[in-house]
């Protein structure tokens, strides 16, 4: 496997790319219904309302955002070190390991 150097410019974009990624639902249900936010004190919890009749086309797009892109994201990047690592270690593969990673991926998937 070829190791490589991270610098310090690429750990930063991949940080201010996160934290926007973060971002994005909060400030986007915000946007799109800034009545519809409440905030109990007593829960520290904040609330959104979806009253907006814009909803009905955005609930799908955050349910597959938020839902089933992490996981999609979890099984084809574990294919792909998988792949990685049986080619790394041709015959010699440990099963042990793989079988760690499969379980790992599956529990992370039924949480």
């Amino acid at each position: 496997l070829r190791g490589g150097v991270w610098l310090r410019e690429h750990i930063l974009k991949v940080c201010v790319g996160l934290w926007l990624f973060c971002f994005y639902t909060p400030i986007s249900l915000l946007a799109i219904g800034p009545t519809d936010i409440s905030f109990d004190y007593r829960t520290y919890n904040c609330m959104y309302g979806f009253h907006s009749p814009i909803w009905t086309l955005a609930k799908p797009f955050y349910a597959v955002l938020g839902g089933a892109l992490p996981n999609l994201i979890i099984v084809v990047t574990t294919v792909l070190m998988l792949r990685t690592a049986r080619k790394a270690a041709r015959e010699s593969l440990k099963w042990k390991g793989v079988i760690t990673v499969f379980l790992t991926v599956v529990v992370y998937m039924l949480v």
